[in-house]
């Protein structure tokens, strides 16, 4: 029975890892973004207002999938807890 649920508890983390790495991902391209440098003509790729609706957009999305990671785990194990009796 412990086996059962460590190893559902592993799978699960193994979610959420992943999960992170996405997130880390979606940061570090959204950081790049900002970071970037002028244009040789001086002007940037992006003005303030973009940035922000991208920023806003990017929490929003990973507020989302951090919460349907978080359900996923926990509806798995309930149902692990309940399979143990």
């Amino acid at each position: 029975m412990k086996e059962l649920w460590y190893n559902s508890h592993m799978n699960q983390m193994s979610l959420y890892q992943t999960n992170s790495l996405i997130e880390h991902e979606k940061l570090r391209a959204f950081v790049e973004l900002v970071s970037n440098g002028p244009r040789p003509d001086g002007t940037y790729n992006y003005c303030r207002e973009a940035l922000q609706q991208r920023a806003t957009q990017l929490l929003q999305e990973l507020k989302q999938s951090r919460e349907e990671v978080m359900e996923t785990i926990l509806c798995h194990k309930n149902e692990t807890m309940e399979n143990m009796g």
